[in-house]
């Protein structure tokens, strides 16, 4: 798109990705000083360390409740009246 200033995706080496996951294994909600920290050793912006935490809680939590998973799953077919009803009052 013409005048975006939409920034490219990150991508986190392998590395990278061991000390933000053993990292966030320890702590999932980082203080301000830890987050400067980890952007220093991984070699990027702080604001990414932060969209990167709240990225990986987000995943932790949908992985801990699999009723919602599944219910995801289900409702990429024929329609709503397959999603328990609990989820269909959100929708």
């Amino acid at each position: 798109m013409p005048g975006s200033c939409r920034r490219d995706r990150t991508k986190f080496t392998k590395e990278q990705l061991k000390i933000l996951i053993d990292t966030f294994n320890q702590m999932p909600y980082p203080n301000y000083a830890t987050k400067q920290k980890l952007a220093v050793e991984v070699n990027t912006d702080e604001s990414r360390i932060q969209v990167w935490f709240q990225n990986r809680r987000a995943r932790h939590r949908f992985q801990e409740r699999p009723e919602l998973k599944e219910a995801l799953e289900s409702s990429q077919g024929p329609g709503r009246d397959r999603l328990p009803e609990q989820m269909r009052k959100l929708l």
